[in-house]
């Protein structure tokens, strides 16, 4: 996996004012960073920076230690950095997302587990799921807000759009009468987004569009029999 080429927009002397998120069309794609010591990148996606590396001689920073390394390097006045800006669309944002993530260059807190009401799951369990063919991401969420994450999302919209889902479906289970709604699936042309809840908790799998329902399935329904979510 390489990182996209994008398209090249230009170079500037301070790319911290596409991160404001006030242009009419925030910005999205990658800013190339080069000094007279090192170099690096700025992976924005609208307005808003979520990976970051900066390399100099025996020194690597990675997410925030990155952006806040060339931003009190700036205030500091050694020499202006160059910042290349090249433009991505939405895919390859979120191709370029899955390479930094890779790599550890995330400034989002992905991957960490937070604390949260009743039981939580092991994240061993939750390591092999996400390492299923396929699989993005996994989270635990609990009424709206993330409670655990692996992988390739943002936890607080995937955690508010699986709740809205739940409710959604459980409102359609009491409308048709076939009870409480145990495992919800949302099929799109470019993604498997599921769903399952016991107890106080749920615990939602993303995947690729071409990945393997009936093992996702199988996975969940395993994963389930052996911990109880809200235990």
């Amino acid at each position: 996996m390489k990182i996209p080429d994008g398209a090249y927009l230009g170079s500037s002397d301070d790319p911290f004012r596409y991160l404001s998120g006030e242009e009419a069309r925030p910005f999205s794609g990658r800013v190339e960073v080069l000094t007279a010591e090192g170099a690096g990148l700025l992976l924005v996606r609208e307005g808003e920076c979520i990976a970051a590396c900066y390399r100099e001689k025996d020194r690597e920073l990675r997410g925030g230690d990155a952006i806040t390394y060339l931003m009190q390097r700036k205030g500091e006045g050694r020499g202006e950095p160059r910042f290349i800006q090249y433009r991505y669309t939405p895919d390859e944002v979120a191709v370029a997302e899955k390479y930094c993530l890779n790599r550890g260059f995330s400034t989002q807190k992905k991957g960490i587990s937070r604390p949260g009401p009743g039981g939580r799951i092991e994240e061993g369990a939750l390591s092999r799921l996400v390492e299923l063919p396929g699989v993005r991401a996994v989270l635990v969420f609990f009424e709206g807000f993330p409670i655990q994450s692996l992988g390739d999302m943002d936890p607080e919209q995937a955690a508010a759009a699986g709740e809205d889902f739940l409710r959604a479906a459980r409102k359609m289970s009491r409308d048709i009468h076939v009870g409480e709604p145990q495992q919800v699936t949302l099929e799109g042309d470019r993604g498997i987004f599921i769903i399952i809840h016991d107890g106080d908790l749920s615990l939602c799998v993303m995947a690729e569009a071409d990945a393997h329902l009936g093992l996702l399935r199988l996975a969940l329904k395993s994963l389930q029999q052996k911990v109880t979510l809200g235990g």
